[in-house]
């Protein structure tokens, strides 16, 4: 059934599709990075709630926290264009 599914989302839904047209590769930026981001700061508060935070562990944390920064920053970007330029 998985693969019914997966066969059904790559012919019906192709990730040619997402990027067809100016108005879905916008979209897809706007929630891609924002998922993203949201994904960072979820693992990253969870390594900083169940580690010391010293030394590269916690350097590591700083940095994930600061990509998912970055990909929010992406996602707002996207979302000005979709606004500002494109009027949606």
């Amino acid at each position: 059934s998985s693969r019914v599914l997966w066969t059904l989302a790559v012919t019906q839904f192709g990730f040619k599709q997402l990027f067809a047209a100016v108005d879905q590769w916008t979209q897809v930026g706007v929630e891609f990075n924002a998922g993203l981001g949201a994904w960072c700061f979820l693992f990253g508060t969870i390594m900083y709630l169940k580690g010391p935070l010293v030394g590269a562990y916690y350097t590591s944390i700083l940095v994930i926290w600061t990509f998912g920064s970055v990909f929010f920053a992406l996602g707002s970007f996207f979302l000005g264009y979709r606004h500002f330029v494109m009027k949606v």
